[in-house]
Order: structure tokens, then C-alpha cells, then sequence
């Protein structure tokens, strides 16, 4: 149980309700095989009042000995994640936190500072959450990405092959095998 602005937010309860909600696709043994395969994850967090259940599942992540490196947005945009919100939710105490050089919508690799590029090639996995970002990097090749959204348009929807608001958990089209090098964005 934790508090949150005066709230209490019953995590364990939240995330039994959440393991029930059922994806419109589960590339998930995909992630399981490619995580024996890496030690290092990028995740690239959005939406601010989602950063306490991606705690959940980086925390795991940590737990395995994997080392997860978070990115959040360097200026708040609409109402994606900026360090304050990682650190209010206590994620500096697990994992380094990293901005990814601007605050836009989705990834701009144009505008992104150079620590964060460097980690979006050091990675083995990466892990990207919501729309905006998938938007952005649903074309890049040679990476291993894995995207976490719920479908929030039909054109995107549509592009997926779900219904409109389905979640997904989907690896990259463009996901390569171990060993190959990957082509800078």
C-alpha cells in the first residue's frame, strides 16, 4: 500500500485488476526470450500518472539484475513524465534516471541530447510506452523495441490491426536477432 497525495492506492489490488486486462497483441515471449539475451533496458516512460505502475514493472525488471536506465521528457509536454514525477514516485532510488533533451511529443532523435542517444544504442531492450512514442519510432530499424500503448485513434488502431482503445504490448516490425548491429535513428 502506498500514499500518494494524501491518497492510499492499494498497488497490489491495482495490479491483480490490471494483470485481467487482456492484450489485443502479446508479443510478451518475445520480451522473456530477449531479456535472457540483454542486461540493458531503456525504458521510455510517458504519461506522469503512469509512472508509479511502470515502477512496478521496472522494479521488476531491476530485480532480475538487469539494469534499466529511465527517460522522461526534459520539459513537461501535455502530461508526459519529467524527473520530478520519476522522483516523486521513487524511481531514482532503483534505477538512473536520464531526459531525453527536449519536450516534445514522442522522440525526435533531432532534438534528443546526446545522453540519451547513447542509450538508445547501448540498449539491448527497448521499451516504449504510449502512442506518442510509438508514433515516433515504430519505423526505426535495428533496434529491439518493444512498444506498450493503448491504441487512442483508429488511423493507429488501424495500423496495429486492434480496435480502437485496445491495449498492446508489441515488439518492433523492424526488431532485429542478436548479434546484428544496429543503424543508428
Amino acid at each position: 500500500i502506498h500514499i500518494i497525495e494524501g491518497r492510499v492506492l492499494d498497488l497490489d489490488n491495482v495490479i491483480e485488476e490490471i494483470k485481467e486486462i487482456p492484450l489485443a497483441i502479446d508479443d510478451f515471449a518475445y520480451f522473456a526470450d530477449d531479456l535472457t539475451k540483454t542486461d540493458k533496458i531503456l525504458y521510455i516512460a510517458d504519461n506522469a500518472g503512469e509512472i508509479v505502475f511502470d515502477r512496478v514493472f521496472i522494479s521488476r525488471l531491476a530485480g532480475m539484475g538487469k539494469k534499466v536506465i529511465l527517460a522522461v521528457k526534459s520539459g513537461p509536454i501535455i502530461n508526459d513524465a519529467t524527473i520530478e514525477d520519476a522522483k516523486e514516485a521513487g524511481l531514482d532510488n532503483i534505477i538512473s534516471i536520464i531526459e531525453t533533451g527536449c519536450g516534445c511529443i514522442g522522440v525526435n532523435f533531432g532534438l534528443c541530447s546526446e545522453e540519451f542517444l547513447k542509450e538508445f544504442e547501448s540498449a539491448g531492450i527497448i521499451i516504449s510506452k504510449g502512442q506518442g512514442n510509438y508514433e515516433s519510432l515504430d519505423e526505426i530499424k535495428g533496434r529491439k523495441i518493444y512498444f506498450l500503448l493503448k491504441a487512442k485513434c483508429e488511423k493507429i488502431a488501424r495500423e496495429l490491426g486492434v480496435k480502437y482503445l485496445d491495449i498492446v504490448f508489441k515488439r518492433s516490425d523492424h526488431a532485429v536477432s542478436a548479434g546484428v548491429n544496429s543503424q543508428a535513428p
